[in-house]
């Protein structure tokens, strides 16, 4: 009975309460602003944000470079972006010297444009596998005239190369082939020399902006000598560092050329081979007339 008496006198009070709440909820206190001195919360730059993330041990804040590469594959294939650096020692990237070994080209008839001096800089090398390649040449020391050597070979699958980049008097000696898979490649608007193309089923394609700004100098049915640049170049001078040089070779398959960052190339595209005559000579040609 005292515990029935004690909610009885506490009934009142609880009653008084509620009702004194649901009077503050319907008439809340009027709005103020908050005048300039008054404390805000405190903003974070996103700069500092940023610069508290940690780096990842695998990711490096400038671009990297390498010399010496050699990947080999049979079935799987061969993808990746390589800035390709020819002064750097074997020593800083892990690899021993070899003054014997010299530069063996992938056909036999570019010979006279290796030097043996020292290994290829970058090979690439599957079986069935196809490659993938976005490239670029670098440097330490832009007035020294150097010459990369890349080479890239497939007997069955596809050979895909963008040549995005090309540093100031770093060249290139570029040399792909295959015995059955097409070969595709962007050369940059800098490229300065010559192309040499060998197909015996004589399967090339110049995509637009290559074939306007290309010229055929010497071709027949199975291969032909294109000159690409803005400058005047001259045959003899091909054997010097100063020049770029692009050797495509295949079998069975089809090569398409064009100009990186300009041209687009899709494999469904159907192609009309047209027959264009090189003064008494004869090349397989696609699309527009690219002697000149």
């Amino acid at each position: 009975m005292l515990i029935l008496h004690e909610k009885d006198a506490y009934a009142p009070s609880s009653v008084s309460k509620s009702v004194a709440d649901s009077k503050d909820f319907e008439n809340p206190p009027p709005y103020v602003a908050p005048s300039p001195s008054s404390s805000s919360p405190r903003q974070i730059n996103p700069l500092n944000i940023e610069s508290q993330i940690p780096t990842s041990l695998f990711q490096s804040a400038v671009e990297q470079q390498t010399n010496h590469l050699y990947l080999q594959s049979r079935h799987n294939p061969i993808s990746g972006s390589y800035i390709i650096n020819s002064e750097i020692p074997p020593f800083a990237v892990g690899c021993k010297a070899t003054k014997d070994q010299g530069r063996v080209p992938l056909d036999r008839q570019n010979s006279k444009y290796f030097k043996k001096c020292h290994t290829s800089n970058a090979q690439f090398e599957t079986r069935h596998g196809a490659i993938t390649l976005n490239l670029a040449t670098a440097g330490t020391d832009d007035t020294k005239l150097t010459r990369t050597y890349v080479q890239a070979s497939s007997r069955h699958a596809k050979i895909n190369i963008n040549l995005f980049s090309l540093q100031m008097n770093k060249h290139i000696c570029l040399e792909a082939a295959t015995r059955h898979g097409h070969i595709v490649v962007f050369l940059p608007q800098t490229f300065q020399g010559l192309i040499q193309i060998r197909s015996r089923r004589g399967n090339v394609n110049f995509l637009p902006s290559f074939a306007q700004h290309a010229r055929v100098v010497n071709g027949s049915d199975t291969s032909a000598m294109v000159l690409f640049g803005v400058q005047n170049i001259v045959l003899s001078d091909l054997d010097n560092d100063d020049t770029d040089l692009c050797m495509l070779t295949t079998r069975h398959g089809k090569i398409t050329i064009g100009i990186s960052g300009v041209d687009t190339y899709d494999d469904s595209q159907s192609t009309n081979l047209l027959v264009k005559k090189i003064g008494s000579l004869s090349m397989m040609l696609l699309g527009t007339d690219v002697t000149r």
